[in-house]
C-alpha cells in the first residue's frame, strides 16, 4: 500500500503528537505478534549466547594457572548471581498479584491514551491502492488519526472516504474542503466512540 498524508491542523508540538498513542505499560505487555518486554529481557542471555568459558574477566600478575582459577571463581560467582536474580525476577513478573496490577494499569492507560487521541484528533488524508477481485488496482482516499487499540500493530484508525475516481486525488483540495474534512472527522470520531464503548 502507498500512503500520502496531509495533516488537517499544523502540529503544535510534534513530539507530543508523535507519542500521543503511546503508553508505558501498554508497551510492556505482550501484543499481537510480539513478546512482552519482560520476556524479551529474560531471553537476552539466550540471544547473546554467553560462552562463560571464553569470557576474560580479569588480568592478574603471576602464573596463568592462578589467573585462570581467579577468572573461573569470579565467573562462577557472577553466573550464580545472574541465575538467582533471574529466578527472583521471573517469580515476581509471573505472580498473580503483579499480573493483576499490570493488567489494571494497562486498562487505565489504554483509556487515558484513547481519551487523549479523541480530544486531540489529528486527521490526516492519504491515498491507498487496493487490488479488487477483478485484479484491477483501485485508489481510495482515506482519513486516519492516531488511536491506540490493544492487540493492533498500528496505533491509528483509518476510514475509507471513497474512491479517487469520485473524489479526485488532490489531497490539498480535499483538505481545504470544510464539508469533506468535517465528514472525515465525524467518521473517525464515530469509530473512536465505538472503540471506547461510550
Amino acid at each position: 500500500m502507498i500512503f500520502l498524508f496531509i495533516s488537517l491542523y499544523p502540529q503544535k508540538n510534534s513530539i507530543m503528537k508523535n507519542n500521543i498513542a503511546k503508553g508505558v505499560f501498554t508497551d510492556l505487555v505482550e501484543g499481537f505478534g510480539k513478546k512482552s518486554s519482560f520476556e524479551m529481557f529474560m531471553d537476552i542471555d539466550e540471544i547473546l549466547k554467553f560462552n562463560i568459558d571464553e569470557l576474560k574477566i580479569t588480568k592478574t600478575k603471576g602464573s596463568s594457572v592462578a589467573a585462570n582459577q581467579l577468572n573461573f571463581s569470579i565467573k562462577d560467582k557472577v553466573q550464580e548471581k545472574l541465575i538467582n536474580t533471574k529466578q527472583e525476577y521471573s517469580r515476581i513478573i509471573r505472580s498473580t498479584e503483579f499480573r493483576k496490577i499490570l493488567d489494571k494499569l494497562v486498562d487505565i492507560e489504554t483509556e487515558m491514551i484513547q481519551a487523549r487521541c479523541f480530544l486531540n484528533m489529528d486527521v490526516k488524508l492519504g491515498i491507498t491502492k487496493r487490488v479488487i477481485k477483478s485484479g484491477e488496482k483501485v485508489e481510495y482516499v482515506i482519513a486516519r488519526a492516531p488511536f491506540y487499540r490493544p492487540g493492533y500493530v498500528r496505533s491509528e484508525l483509518t476510514v475509507y472516504m471513497g474512491g479517487t475516481q469520485e473524489l479526485g486525488s488532490d489531497l490539498e483540495k480535499l483538505k481545504n474542503n470544510t464539508k469533506f474534512m468535517s465528514n472525515a472527522y465525524e467518521e473517525l470520531r464515530d469509530v473512536m466512540i465505538k472503540e471506547m464503548r461510550l
